[in-house]
């Protein structure tokens, strides 16, 4: 009996391992069973639930909000002094000067082997502003001297105030209820300056140009050749030119309580609001443009957003090249008549060119100026009025304001720098 059990046991046996084999030949694979998970401890088991389930109750990191950029006003050379003055800076000029400037305003530095001049007084000013002429750097310690340094001492001056009166209140409107608002030395140039000033702060540029004016970096050839070293590199990278434009953006940017998105500031968005539309049919192609805009960003592929981006940058581009053009002449036509009172040792006689010289600009700059808004209008009937929303969309610039005597632009010259107009020679 037992033979019997253990031949049983056998045949079966042998085939079971026939089956296998019959099942390999069929080209059937054989079925492995899963192999068993590793014990795991329960107190583990407990504490991993524990850390998933705080986990999925934790609420997502929200993105910091940014701020609006303050409401700054500025006012260009050209605006707060002269025959052209501003009439809202002029009486602004003459009623807050004294408490913002108690001890007169200086420019350059005063300091043992630098070079500075110190306008005493509103009717000093008055007098100084707008200064045209080439740029340059400061000879001696004397008004002269300061009138020499041309344009580049006027957008300084200029800076200077708007700087002063912001910080003092005087213009512009601070954050209400922020311990710690935005002050207008920190923002930092975004675009439409050199690439070597780009990132810097309106502070730093500012004492940069005092710096460079009482004769630290010495005396450059002329006013388009490098002698500032600004990245510490052992290599020089701005010029005057550099210099006296990235005042006249800065000094153009808030214009009026108007911005026109040059600056950034961490913290801070520096978006233009959206300008209201006038017309049913003009709202409704506005708008379309602006949700457009909104929700495309141009770095990701928004054909439509960089083609009107190109058309706009290259009519400012063309508006700059006129306006530099005209202002290169105004700039040479005021230093000969400097030279020419000098010599003849009348002042009322420069005064009387220089106004000429002045009236002459404006009415240059304004039929430049009239031309690239007819532009902006044939623009705008294409594109419409797109703004970024959220995200790196199109912007326009300053679109509405070129017809009153406020240039603007990021262009670039022939050396690829930036070419950001400014307002008065």
């Amino acid at each position: 009996m037992r033979s019997l059990r253990s031949l049983g046991l056998v045949a079966l046996v042998v085939g079971i391992g026939a089956a296998c084999a019959a099942a390999q030949d069929s080209g059937l694979a054989p079925v492995n069973p899963s192999p068993l998970a590793p014990k795991q401890d329960p107190a583990s088991r407990l504490k991993q639930s524990g850390d998933a389930a705080k986990k999925a109750d934790k609420p997502e990191k929200a993105a910091p909000t940014r701020r609006p950029m303050p409401v700054f006003v500025t006012f260009s050379q050209i605006d707060w002094a002269g025959p052209e003055a501003n009439p809202r800076a002029k009486i602004a000029l003459a009623k807050y000067f004294e408490e913002a400037f108690p001890e007169g305003l200086r420019v350059g530095v005063d300091e043992k082997g630098m070079k500075s001049f110190e306008l005493k007084s509103l009717k000093a000013v008055r007098k100084f502003l707008p200064n045209g002429g080439k740029s340059g750097v400061l000879e001696d310690s004397s008004y002269e001297s300061l009138e020499d340094c041309g344009s580049l001492a006027g957008h300084l001056v200029a800076a200077k105030i708007n700087l002063r009166f912001n910080q003092r209140g005087f213009l512009g409107e601070p954050e209400e209820g922020v311990k710690n608002p935005l002050v207008m030395k920190e923002i930092k140039f975004k675009r439409g300056v050199d690439g070597n000033i780009q990132g810097m702060s309106v502070e730093r540029l500012v004492k940069l140009c005092d710096r460079a004016l009482a004769g630290e970096f010495g005396k450059p050839s002329d006013t388009k050749t490098d002698f500032i070293d600004t990245n510490n590199d052992d290599k020089k990278d701005v010029c005057l030119d550099d210099l006296r434009r990235a005042l006249a953006v800065f000094n153009a940017n808030f214009e009026d309580g108007e911005n026109d998105g040059r600056f950034v500031a961490k913290g801070y968005t520096n978006d233009p609001p959206v300008a209201a539309a006038t017309g049913a049919a003009a709202a409704g192609g506005i708008a379309a443009g602006a949700a457009g805009a909104a929700d495309a960003d141009e770095d990701e592929g928004d054909d439509r957003a960089k083609q009107a981006r190109k058309e706009f940058e290259e009519a400012n581009a063309e508006r700059d090249r006129e306006l530099d053009r005209a202002e290169a002449e105004h700039d040479d036509e005021i230093a000969k008549a400097r030279v020419e009172a000098r010599r003849a040792r009348d002042p009322a006689m420069f005064e009387a060119k220089k106004a000429e010289i002045d009236a002459k600009f404006q009415r240059q700059k304004a039929v430049i100026l009239k031309k690239h808004q007819e532009k902006l209008e044939k623009f705008r009937a294409k594109h419409g009025r797109l703004h970024p929303g959220k995200g790196n969309g199109l912007r326009l610039e300053g679109g509405e304001r070129g017809a009153d005597g406020s240039g603007r632009g990021n262009g670039k010259d022939k050396d690829g720098k930036g070419t950001g107009r400014e307002s008065g020679g």
